[in-house]
């Protein structure tokens, strides 16, 4: 890793640095906890699939994913995203990609901005960033009512263009300048494609065989982690992306 003045280093989360895509796994165990039932998930589910399978973008599946929860509370949902992380992160640590992690706290420890940038949503990254020590992150920003959950997004989705979107935003704001040129960024998904293309110093976590042909075909760096093949190949008859 090339020391830079000063840098910041954008960290996608599923599957860069939780194997699990915390979106569904969340909307599983609220579907139970919330319902006492899978309903409010295979309801999702079985829309979402069929929708995929229509070619429906990934940024409208997103959509679709927090409409799921207009009429919510979003004190509930900080509470039982807390529990979620507890549940399926703390108490199952194999779920994080470790190698990923070491990374992002080493780009920390060197003085760069570590930031988050997901589609998923504040409650189920604030354990997370409490435990790392990130300050910044760019993820789904739901619209309240009060404390009610509309099932609007106040940027729009955080995915595919999204994220380049929401990164150009963010150094708008910022205090402490950086070239993109001196920027990181490490993606596993094709969906993180804008984000890397962005940045001086993209890293592709592999796992999606179609951004490893184009890391290799841009000569860009490729960090091999187990643990995503296996997510993959889990996981490769859900939505790709939510």
């Amino acid at each position: 890793m090339h020391r830079q003045p000063h840098s910041y280093a954008f960290f996608d989360f599923d599957g860069t640095l939780i194997n699990i895509k915390s979106m569904l796994s969340f909307l599983e165990y609220y579907s139970k906890i919330k319902f006492k039932s899978c309903h409010f998930y295979d309801e999702f589910m079985s829309k979402a699939s069929r929708l995929q399978t229509q070619g429906c973008a990934r940024s409208d599946l997103n959509t679709l994913y927090y409409q799921h929860f207009a009429g919510s509370s979003y004190t509930e949902l900080l509470e039982l995203g807390d529990e979620w992380y507890e549940q399926e992160i703390i108490n199952k640590r194999h779920r994080l990609i470790t190698h990923t992690i070491r990374i992002l706290e080493q780009h920390r420890y060197m003085g760069d901005t570590v930031v988050l940038v997901t589609g998923s949503m504040w409650p189920l990254l604030r354990r997370f960033c409490e435990d790392y020590r990130i300050k910044d992150a760019l993820y789904a920003e739901l619209t309240c009512h009060g404390d009610t959950v509309t099932g609007a997004l106040e940027h729009g989705p955080i995915i595919s263009e999204g994220k380049a979107k929401a990164i150009s935003r963010y150094l708008k704001h910022q205090k402490v300048p950086a070239s993109l040129e001196q920027c990181y960024a490490y993606g596993d998904h094709i969906s993180d494609l804008s984000m890397l293309e962005m940045v001086g110093h993209p890293v592709v976590v592999s796992g999606d065989p179609e951004l490893e042909t184009i890391a290799d075909d841009r000569d860009w760096s490729l960090l091999w982690v187990h643990n995503t093949d296996a997510w993959y190949a889990e996981n490769k008859e859900q939505p790709t992306h939510v």
